[in-house]
């Protein structure tokens, strides 16, 4: 495979989260079609009587194939990441980043990664604002700055939205694998951040699967041992 463009285009922090979110939708929207049910329905109970695993062999080796553990992981601690509250992910809109691209685009001559740079820090304060913007000082005046400041401040909301459990839980209770399509991040109901933990552990459970720090702390510990 050879990769023809190394940089086709620039991808914010927010539209990656959606990307995440979206692809995280899909599979457990498989693995539910896969059980034909919820996947917490699936096969027997677990150990503490809450986590059933699959039914068969095949049905573990497809739903390792859906979801290998490995991309289970990396995504799901990715999307914990820009969630985070250091970032202003939960406080942006599609359209909110739209137009404050059109404000940067329309009033200030910046460059496509400064331009990046400011939706993905979102800065509300004069030394943010330094982080994204290079002689930041030589460039803008004072009343252009602090017109640079309002504008990021202006396509923020004042709430952040709920974290990915509230849109990947409905998502997986109501649609079918052809319309999962991944929500705006404040265009979700109001549940809490548990409700995926459990919609997950529901994965891992199933194939045996531990989440990663987990499995850090286990391969620390055999390492420790030999």
């Amino acid at each position: 495979m050879e990769t023809l463009n190394d940089r086709a285009g620039f991808l914010s922090n927010y539209e990656v989260l959606r990307l995440l979110r979206q692809q995280q939708q899909d599979r457990i929207i498989q693995l539910k079609h896969l059980t034909g049910g919820k996947i917490g329905d699936v096969g027997g109970n677990g150990k503490d009587g809450k986590r059933p695993r699959y039914q068969d062999i095949a049905q573990r080796e497809e739903a390792e194939r859906i979801q290998p553990q490995d991309l289970h992981t990396v995504s799901w601690e990715a999307v914990q990441y820009l969630e985070a509250d250091v970032h202003p992910t939960r406080r942006q809109s599609r359209d909110g980043i739209s137009h404050l691209l059109d404000g940067l685009a329309a009033d200030f001559k910046l460059t496509k990664s400064e331009r990046l740079q400011i939706v993905n820090l979102a800065p509300t304060s004069l030394v943010e604002l330094h982080v994204c913007i290079d002689d930041l000082a030589d460039r803008y005046t004072d009343e252009q700055q602090e017109a640079l400041l309002d504008l990021v401040r202006s396509h923020l909301s004042s709430t952040a939205a709920p974290e990915t459990s509230a849109s990947l839980k409905q998502a997986a209770a109501q649609l079918p694998a052809a319309a999962a399509e991944a929500p705006d991040l404040n265009d979700v109901p109001d549940e809490t951040a548990e409700e995926l933990d459990e919609e997950m552990a529901f994965i891992d459970e199933a194939y045996g699967g531990v989440r990663a720090n987990e499995q850090v702390e286990n391969d620390i510990d055999e390492v420790g041992e030999s």
